[in-house]
């Protein structure tokens, strides 16, 4: 019988608003409209005065893109999410290249927003006109040398795998990102979602075997460098990893609000109406799941073996009752060096790190 006290730490609010969709997004977005952002944003302050008198160790806003947002509405959302801090909260946002400006960073900076997530995605002009992002390779550096006046935590997006690139340029891009010095870098393959521009135009991804090799190229250019991946897409410099994102893959508990959030808390996961004429009418709650020990020990196995730190055996046996050196499937995986005990610490051998999720389904299907 699990024990785990209900006592969210994190806090993730969605934006779903965009000024242009860029051609492989399949999140929950809408064009930008001032009048829908205005009632929208009165929704999420509804929302978040129930946590008036709850403080959080992280706070993420997301999208589609936040920095869309007007100033007014921005200043509206920021004013109420930094009496939601703790004292040393991680509170970053996202932002595309092309919604930068200094007055919204003064803004950011002024209530205490401390990182933020930039998607870059390509310094090829060509690939980025593919992909309908409207920065430039040079609007990507004069945007970003502004943002640092505001911001030392800074994550920069790439993207691998497009169909319509090659490795030469993925090296060029990677060059030119570390060049930029972000602390932290998020690395992304291609997937072609239905429902994209790309889905409709029939594009498809390049074989997995090529992904496999350039995936391989970015992992061992980014360790040389200084970048510790820990975990399948995100690389990070010394304790400048995403805690908010660990909260996610250490199945910690979370909130989230606002178009298609999730949230997990009290052994139940929730998720938002997608659905904006809904959500501003007041309904909330699209799926709501309701969790037993069996299914909190497998979200545990499955998104704590996600990252480089790994699962702990004494906890499982603790919480779960269960013993997994008992489970044949471990003890296969582990004599073929496919996942790697040190001590009571459980992870996947480096070696196997981009087919996780096979050796995640044989470790659970003993």
């Amino acid at each position: 019988m699990t024990k785990i006290k209900s006592n969210p730490q994190s806090l993730y609010i969605h934006i779903p608003f965009c000024k242009t969709f860029c051609k492989y997004c399949d999140f929950c977005k809408y064009f930008y409209d001032e009048k829908i952002s205005n009632k929208y944003i009165n929704q999420l302050l509804i929302d978040l005065d129930k946590y008036k008198n709850h403080k959080f160790k992280t706070i993420y806003i997301g999208g589609g893109t936040p920095t869309s947002l007007n100033l007014y509405n921005l200043n509206r959302l920021l004013k109420v999410l930094t009496n939601l801090r703790k004292k040393r909260c991680e509170f970053t946002i996202e932002s595309t290249i092309s919604d930068i400006d200094e007055s919204k960073l003064s803004l950011l900076k002024k209530y205490k927003v401390n990182r933020i997530s930039l998607g870059v995605q390509s310094f090829n002009n060509h690939n980025l006109t593919i992909m309908g992002i409207r920065h430039k390779e040079k609007d990507i550096y004069n945007k970003i040398k502004i943002v640092r006046k505001y911001f030392k935590n800074v994550n920069l997006d790439l993207m691998y795998g497009m169909p319509f690139s090659n490795e030469k340029i993925l090296q060029s891009d990677l060059n030119k990102l570390i060049k930029l010095n972000p602390a932290h870098i998020s690395i992304y393959s291609l997937i072609i979602e239905e429902k994209t521009k790309f889905y409709l135009m029939n594009l498809r991804t390049i074989n997995g075997d090529d992904l496999r090799k350039q995936y391989d190229y970015i992992v061992n250019f980014l360790n040389k460098i200084g970048y510790k991946r820990y975990e399948v897409s995100n690389f990070s410099k010394k304790h400048k990893f995403s805690k908010h994102n660990l909260t996610y893959w250490k199945n910690n508990e979370y909130i989230g609000l606002g178009l298609g959030a999730s949230s997990y808390v009290n052994k139940q996961r929730f998720k938002m109406t997608t659905n904006m004429i809904k959500y501003l009418d007041g309904e909330r709650i699209l799926e709501k799941e309701n969790l037993d020990d069996k299914d909190i020990f497998e979200y545990y196995v499955m998104l704590g073996l996600r990252i480089e730190f790994g699962i702990n055996l004494n906890y499982i046996k603790k919480n779960f009752g269960i013993n997994l050196i008992k489970n044949n499937s471990f003890n296969e995986l582990l004599k073929n060096n496919i996942i790697i005990k040190k001590g009571q610490k459980i992870s996947i051998s480096p070696d196997y790190f981009y087919v996780q999720d096979e050796v995640i389904i044989k470790l659970l299907n003993n």
